[in-house]
Parts: structure tokens; C-alpha cells; sequence
């Protein structure tokens, strides 16, 4: 086989090989590489031009994109699963059966026959993988690919071409071919531009007239099953395929590492003749030279950061990306300023989908409320006793979705974050349902009594009786849709393809009630169940739930990946084909990752449990697996030395700037720069960024007000005590909202004992007792009277609980006394008790000093004491400077101010530590 290499990667079409191979169909190891392909040379340049994935996924796509058939895979593995006698390598089994399921799929694409592997040395895991695979493989369902392979003739191949031409046509126009249509009548209406549609007309016409006669593998060092099957098969119907790669005969030790991937095909190097200047980067040149063992510059010019862990990463980029979003939003990923590229980049695009969930394409419904609901659903469901399981986590994640409903525009899922501490403990469904009642009849008792007017401070009773009922009606229709998706199932099992039209047909009818959802993810939706009356089995409801991944999350595709904000290595090669425009746009390249621990990746590393390298050891298959193993496990080895070289490759090629990076610490382990960059001599600093939130922009325009008018602006002395030590606080429990509520279960335990004290104190103060003793047992029945009866109000706490509460209560009156008589109640203290929960906070370098110090002095009954007024005219004009400002920057408060305050589940304030000392938050 033929293996053309060219140096300067800008001058493809002009090497001497170019005409031979540029009507072939080009094939490339990324969407990356497709885009730098038509950024660099256009995409008229090229006949076809496609991923190798996207190219597989369609020619092969019974066995490659066929959920259905990965179903019933998963199904069988399953039931092998629950032969296993040992129980805890059955719940090995059965915690990692997607990872169980992709490692079969692989030994079955690399040709392994079961019979050809040794017993000897394999753990048990393997043993009993080993027999799952035995009793698997001749399966079908199993086989589907050998089948495929040896059904098709060329007429498929072309088939394919032209069904992904049509793919481009479709993401290009976002139009969708209706197969009814001809091919040319869909390009004809999708594409308006008339020089373009006359270019994919003119393939379509090429391609169903002529032949094709070769294939070009751009880029390929990883070679996977797949794609040796593909070579095999396409060799074998006798296309001709060769490969191009990038290679600099200057620095042979970096490029040894591809001949050593190549080695399976014994290819013919023809190297391209013609030579062309090109810009050059010193780093790279000296990365090679390096390796050649010459002597290197060590003066390299480049920025080295090093971060000091994987969220400190994320959150630069998670900055740079939201820039990009505020600045350029239809642009997202090509404009931003900073362009990533990791060595691993799974974590990191995990994290950055909390930020940013509609820039991952590969999200399909798990991001989607209907997506979350689906899965909440499967969750919930107990098929043993056919009700639902309540579990918080869960139940939030099903609230999510909008037919559920809303009150008064606040959805479901608000209400029930307030009400969550009143359903503690609750998970079953009618329990739910009888503690509900008990919270409207307690909030009927609240409006009638004044006496109770307290408890409205507490999140679940500051809320409307029509909100209890709204919560209600979603249980019900959560039970109702539940009951109706999952009925039918005889002896423990339910029938696949009946479950699935109840769910398809109930989805419909729901999603029908909002207008919110896109016609996209109707469509999408019905798509990926529209084979599901081809699913002829029966399974347990366990299999059920794992199965429903498999419909609405699938691993993210190349074209996928491209769009995801952090690439990895295997796409530098597209993006150094576009640096020349990113140089244009003032764009940094940053490579990160950059750790000998995440450089020197190892082949174990890289397969799936409860494969590893020494479970191939002594293989005795015919030549033609053994080759295809050969082949594979030598590509993860050099895995590795492809990271070396794909470094190399920017530093050495990329014409826009680059940086790099490492991070320092996972968990507690410390991680060493790339042992190349430290010969180099580049000495990584410590990178320290200005976050980019300090400010809370307005929606609209900033308060102005007329200088002759008093202030709109609450300046009551509620609000003054709270702007005392928190303007957010005051931005959100008085302008935001009308009232200040708690609903952490912390906050709420501090709020009761606040308002049992208020209580009891006011029945105590001005007594007289005779002695200690008349004292202590009036004190005793006043607190068991009024702890009884605001108990009655909280039926989510224990009887531990309770006593816990009346004890600490107790010796907070027990502050109050003077000999054997009370104090007369102090209404300021007691108010600052109620809103602040506690009257004293202290900084932790200094236990003397009372942050609420202020707070105190704004006190009603503390009228006279010195600066009073001089503090209240003081915070009154802040405030005013303060929301006439266009932006709201948020200054900085103590920790321990946070832990008290009922704002401290949605303020990130608590989460930031101190940026002049650099000490870490202490969090409750």
C-alpha cells in the first residue's frame, strides 16, 4: 500500500502526487482536519471530503449506528451477567455493563476469536468476560458486522458516499432530505446560492454516473478496528486506498512512532518532491532537534501556564468562552480569542456542559427538561411495588419538565425547592401526597392566626395554598404518566417494543401542551425511536432503564467533537490548517495538559474494562486477527509518542501564537511539566486571572433618580441592617424580593429555636418567682407548651431532632436570666436573632471582633447610643451611590457571614476566597 508524505502541510495541492489522488474520496481522521482542509484549500477542491467516522458510521450502520441491535446486545449481555455465581464479580459486572458491553463490540470488530485466547494468567474478571464472549459470539445479533461485510458490493460504497453528501447538504442548509424526494430535488430546494447547489448537483451527478476509484485516509495514526475493516473491505472491492500524512524528513525520531503504526500494510513511502518555503516556529524545531540529539536554543519565547487544578482550567476557559458568547454568540467556537487543545478532553468538556449545555451537540436529550424527565422517570419507577420512589435528586430532575406546569409563571421546580425540607424523609408517593394535606392545613391555620405569622420565614410556608395544590396535581400526573409507561409487565419482564410506543405516544401528548420545546427535539425524539417496532424482546426493567441511554445519549461523533469548546490532540492537525486565519484574528492556540503523567498515556489506559495488554498475551487466531490485534494494541503503545508529536507539529507549524499549560494537582497528587519542555528549559507560572463576574450587569438601564425626590429604594431599617454587611443581601431580600425566607435544614433549625425563644421569653419576662426552683419548672412548661406547638408545624423532624432543639433552646433562655427573673425582652436582639439567625459572628483570626457590630447599632431599641445616626445617613447614601452605578460589584464579605445568611445556597459569594491573601473559604 502507498503512504504519500508532504513537509509543508500549506502546500498539499501543489506536491508532486496531488493529481493522482485529489478526485479520490478523502477521508479524515477529524471534523477538524475536514474544516482546516476546506479553510486552507476550499471545499471545491476535493470530490468528497468526510470524517472516517461519519464514512463508517454510514457505510456499516447496522453494526456501527444501529441502536435497536445495541439494545438487544445490551439485553444479552445482561442475562450472561446474571449467570455469574460469584456475587461480587456479578455486581462488578453489572456496575460497569456499558463499559462490558463496548469492550465485547471491540474484540468482535478486532476479528478475536474466542477460542484462540488463553486461560492461562487472566483475572477472574477476564475468565468470566472470557465466557460471556464465548457464549456471545456466534449470537446474531453479534455477527451483524461480519455479515454486513460480506454482503456488500461497490454499489454500497457509493450508496454511502452519496447518502453522506447529502448529510453535508442537510447540516449545511439545516434542512432534512424527506427520502420521498429525489436526492437532486432536495439539493435543488435545500441550497440557494447557485454556484454552490450547481457544485453538489454536479457530484451528485459525477457520483451516480461514474465510478469511484480510490480513497485518501488523511492523518491516520490511531488506527482502530474499524477502521482496518474499512481498509480491508474497500481493498477487497477493489478500491484503491492509500494514506497521507504529514512528515519532515529532518526530525526522523518524531516521525518514527507513524512507521511503526504503518507497519501492518508494509508500505511504499513516496515522499513529495516539490519543496516550498514556510514560517516555521523556533519551538517546535527545537522539540525535534532536541530529539535528534543536536543542540537546541533554550531561550524559547513562549507563555507556560500552570493552573492548579482541573476547575481552576475550566473556569479560564468557561471566561474566555462566556466573552466570546456576550461578543460574537452565532460564532461561539471560531471566535473565540482562546482556542484549547487537551491531551484528554472528556472531563473537561463534562465540566464545561454544566456551563454551556447548548454548545454540545452530542448532548441529544440529557440537557433537554423532556430528556431529564424521561430519565427521572426510569429512576423513579419501582417495578416490585409499581409506585414511585421520591428521591430528592430525582424528583427534581422530573419536576424540570414544563407540562408539569407552573403557578403564576414560577415553574413546579421552584415551588418544590421550597417545600423539599417539609417532604424530608418521604419517598413514597401516597406519604407525600397525606404530608401535603398537613402543609395546607397549616398554611390555612398561618393566614388565620396572626400568632403564627412567624413561620413564614420558614421556605415551606412562604408559599400559597395554590402552590401546595399545584404541587399535587404534578405528583399525580408524574404517577399517572409513570403507571401508564410502565404497565404490562408479566413476570417481572416488560415488552420493549410496547414500552416504547407508550412512551413515544405520552411524550407527544405532553410536549404537545408547551410552546417553549423546539420542533427539532419533537422531531429528534421520534427519530430515535422510530425503529423501535423492530425491538422483538422482552427484558427486566433493569435492562429497561440502562437501555434507554442508549437512546438518549450516544457518544458524541467527529463532527460532534469539532464543535465541543475543548478539542484534544487528534485535532491539531485541522487546526493547524486554520492558524493562518486564527493569526489573522488575533487568535491563541493554547495546548494544555502538558504533565508527564498525562503525556505517557498507556495502552491500559486506553482500553476498556476488563481489557488490558496482557489479556492478549499468547493469542493463538489465524494471521489475519492476529494482524488486526498486532496492529491495534501497537497504536495504543504509541499513543504516547502521537501526543510527542502532535506537540511537535503546532509548535512547529501553527502560524497564529501558542501557549501552553499543565495542571498541577489531581486531588492530591502532584503532577511534573512534559520532561521535553523542562530540557527545553521552560519554567511554567503560576497563572492568576481577574474573574470576569465581579459585576452583576442590569437588564435594562441603571436606576437614575431625580436628585429633588426622595429615594424609591428601601432604606427601612431592615434594609439598612442587611446592606450593613452584604449588599447582595439587601439587592435580593429587599429590592428582588419582598421577604427573606430560609430553607436550608441549618438555617432552619437556628430559625425555630430563634422564634421558641422569642416566644417563651415574652411569657417569662417581667415574672417574679420566689425561688430558683418555681422558676426552672415554669420555665420548663412555658418551653414544652410553645415547643409543642410550633412542633406541630414541623412534622419532617424526629423526636432526636426535637429534643435537640428544645435543649439548645433552653439554654439560650437560660442567657436571659438575671438571679430568678428574666430580662425584659429585647425586640432588637430578637429581631436580629430572626433575620440573622444568630446575634454574634465572629471572623476566625479574631473571636473578640462581632461582625454584626453595625447591624446592632441600627437596632429599633438602641435609639441613643453614639453614631447611630451618622451610620444610618452613611448607608442611606451608599445605597444610593451604589444603585445608580450601571453594574452592581459585589464587595466582599466574610465566610462567616455567608454561613449564616438564608442566600447561601444561591450566592456564590461563600465559594470565593480572599483574592489579597489568598487564604482558601472555609465552608459550614
Amino acid at each position: 500500500m502507498k503512504v504519500y508524505t508532504y513537509e509543508n502541510p500549506f502546500m498539499l495541492n501543489r506536491t508532486s502526487f496531488w493529481d493522482e489522488i485529489k478526485d479520490y474520496c478523502h477521508l479524515c481522521v477529524s471534523q477538524t482536519l475536514v474544516e482546516g482542509l476546506k479553510a486552507r484549500y476550499k471545499r471545491r477542491t476535493f470530490q468528497y471530503l468526510d470524517t472516517i467516522d461519519g464514512f463508517i458510521r454510514e457505510l456499516y450502520k447496522p453494526w456501527a449506528d444501529d441502536i435497536e441491535n445495541m439494545i438487544e446486545q445490551f439485553v444479552m449481555l445482561s442475562e450472561e451477567i446474571q449467570k455469574i455465581e460469584n456475587d461480587y464479580l456479578r455486581r462488578s459486572f453489572k456496575f460497569t455493563k456499558r463499559e462490558v458491553h463496548e469492550a465485547l463490540r471491540f474484540l468482535v470488530e478486532l476479528k478475536v476469536t474466542p477460542d484462540s485466547i488463553k486461560n492461562s494468567g487472566l483475572t477472574k474478571e477476564q475468565l468470566e468476560f472470557l465466557r460471556i464472549y464465548k457464549n456471545l459470539y456466534r449470537e446474531p445479533k453479534w455477527n451483524t458486522i461480519n455479515e454486513l461485510i460480506a454482503s456488500q458490493d461497490r454499489s454500497d460504497v457509493k450508496t454511502a458516499v452519496i447518502n453522506r453528501l447529502i448529510d453535508e447538504v442537510e447540516n449545511k442548509s439545516g434542512m432534512r432530505w424527506d427520502k420521498r424526494r429525489t436526492p437532486f430535488a432536495f439539493i435543488d430546494e435545500a441550497i440557494t446560492d447557485q454556484s454552490k447547489k450547481q457544485f453538489y448537483l454536479q457530484l451528485l451527478e459525477n457520483y451516480e454516473r461514474e465510478e469511484i476509484h480510490g480513497f485518501v485516509l488523511h492523518g491516520v495514526h490511531q488506527f482502530t478496528p474499524m477502521i482496518l475493516r474499512l481498509v480491508e473491505h474497500l481493498r477487497d472491492l477493489g478500491f484503491e486506498v492509500v494514506f497521507l500524512i504529514q512528515m519532515d524528513l529532518e526530525h526522523q525520531r518524531i516521525y518514527e512512532t507513524w512507521k511503526r503504526v504503518y507497519q501492518w500494510c508494509q508500505p511504499t513511502y513516496i515522499h513529495n518532491t516539490e519543496k516550498y518555503a514556510y514560517n516555521e516556529r523556533s519551538l517546535g524545531k527545537a522539540i525535534g532537534d532536541l530529539l535528534e540529539s543536536k543542540v537546541v536554543d533554550r531561550n524559547q519565547k513562549v507563555s507556560f501556564f500552570q493552573y492548579e487544578n482541573l476547575t481552576e482550567f475550566v473556569n479560564r476557559i468557561a471566561n474566555v468562552f462566556q466573552k466570546t458568547l456576550d461578543k460574537d454568540p452565532p460564532k461561539r467556537i471560531s471566535a473565540m480569542k482562546e482556542q484549547f487543545y487537551v491531551v484528554d478532553n472528556e472531563l473537561t468538556n463534562e465540566l464545561l456542559k454544566g456551563y454551556f449545555p447548548d454548545q454540545f451537540t452530542d448532548r441529544h436529550f440529557l440537557s433537554y427538561p423532556i430528556g431529564q424527565f424521561i430519565m427521572a422517570l426510569y429512576r423513579m419507577w419501582d417495578p416490585e411495588s409499581k409506585s414511585l420512589v421520591l428521591t430528592p435528586e430525582v424528583l427534581k430532575e422530573a419536576l424540570s419538565a414544563p407540562f408539569l406546569g407552573n403557578i403564576k409563571g414560577r415553574p413546579i421546580l421552584q415551588i418544590y425547592r421550597k417545600i423539599e425540607l417539609y417532604l424530608k424523609g418521604i419517598t413514597n408517593y401516597d406519604e407525600a401526597i397525606e404530608r401535603l394535606s398537613i402543609l395546607k392545613l397549616n398554611l390555612e391555620k398561618i393566614e388565620k392566626n396572626e400568632e403564627y405569622s412567624d413561620l413564614k420565614r420558614f421556605s415551606f410556608y412562604h408559599i400559597s395554598i395554590e402552590d401546595v395544590d399545584a404541587f399535587k396535581q404534578a405528583l399525580r400526573e408524574l404517577k399517572s404518566i409513570a403507571a401508564y409507561v410502565f404497565r404490562d409487565m408479566e413476570n417481572g419482564k416488560i415488552r420493549f417494543r410496547d414500552h416504547f410506543r407508550r412512551l413515544i405516544s405520552t411524550m407527544e401528548v405532553r410536549m404537545g401542551k408547551t410552546e417553549d420545546l423546539q420542533t427539532y427535539f419533537i422531531q429528534g425524539l421520534k427519530e430515535r425511536f422510530e425503529n423501535r417496532d423492530q425491538l422483538e424482546i422482552s427484558a427486566s426493567f433493569d435492562d429497561l432503564r440502562e437501555s434507554i441511554h442508549y437512546y438518549l445519549k450516544v457518544n458524541a461523533n467527529e463532527e460532534q467533537r469539532a464543535n465541543w469548546i475543548c478539542r484534544n490532540f487528534e485535532q491539531l492537525d485541522g487546526a493547524v490548517l486554520m492558524s493562518n486565519n486564527a493569526k489573522d484574528n488575533g487568535v491563541v492556540y493554547q495546548i494544555g495538559q502538558l504533565s508527564d503523567e498525562q503525556m505517557n498515556v498507556t495502552t491500559n489506559q486506553l482500553l476498556k474494562w476488563p481489557l488490558d495488554e496482557s489479556f492478549f498475551e499468547g493469542y493463538e487466531g489465524d494471521s489475519d486477527s492476529l494482524n488486526y490485534v498486532h496492529t491495534v494494541l501497537t497504536c495504543k503503545r504509541e499513543y504516547k509518542n502521537f501526543l510527542r508529536y502532535s506537540l511537535y507539529y503546532v509548535c512547529r507549524y501553527a502560524e497564529c501564537e501558542v501557549e501552553l499549560s499543565y495542571i498541577y494537582k489531581e486531588g492530591e497528587e502532584k503532577r511534573t511539566p512534559y520532561y521535553i519542555l523542562d530540557l527545553l528549559g521552560l519554567d511554567p507560572k503560576r497563572y492568576e486571572e481577574i474573574s470576569h463576574y465581579d459585576f452583576v450587569q442590569f437588564a435594562g438601564e441603571p436606576f437614575h433618580r431625580d436628585p429633588d425626590q426622595p429615594s424609591d429604594f428601601p432604606l427601612h431599617l431592615d434594609a439598612l441592617q442587611s446592606y450593613a454587611i452584604c449588599d447582595y443581601r439587601y439587592f435580593h431580600n429587599h429590592l428582588l424580593m419582598s421577604a427573606d425566607y430560609f430553607s436550608n435544614e441549618l438555617h432552619c433549625r437556628y430559625y425555630y429555636r430563634s422564634i421558641l425563644l422569642d416566644k417563651v421569653w415574652r411569657r417569662l419576662a417581667g415574672k417574679r418567682y420566689e425561688n430558683e426552683s418555681e422558676l426552672e419548672q415554669d420555665l420548663e412548661q412555658i418551653l414544652d407548651e410553645e415547643h409543642k406547638m410550633l412542633s406541630s408545624f414541623v412534622p419532617f423532624w424526629g423526636l432526636s431532632d426535637l429534643f435537640d432543639l428544645r435543649e439548645q433552646t433552653l439554654d439560650d433562655l437560660n442567657k436571659q436570666r438575671r438571679g430568678i427573673e428574666f430580662k425584659p425582652v429585647e425586640t432588637g436582639y430578637v429581631d436580629i436573632r430572626k433575620r440573622f439567625l444568630i446575634a454574634e459572628i465572629n471572623p476566625y483570626n479574631n473571636r473578640k471582633e462581632n461582625l454584626l457590630k453595625n447591624v446592632h447599632k441600627l437596632r429599633s431599641d438602641r435609639s441613643n447610643i453614639q453614631g447611630r445616626e451618622e451610620l444610618i445617613a452613611s448607608l442611606k447614601s451608599s445605597i444610593i451611590d451604589y444603585m445608580e452605578l450601571p453594574s452592581l460589584k459585589m464587595k466582599s464579605v466574610n465566610e462567616n457571614v455567608c454561613n449564616y445568611c438564608n442566600l447561601r445556597d444561591m450566592c456564590l459569594e461563600h465559594f470565593k476566597a480572599d483574592t489579597q491573601n489568598k487564604e482558601e473559604v472555609e465552608i459550614l
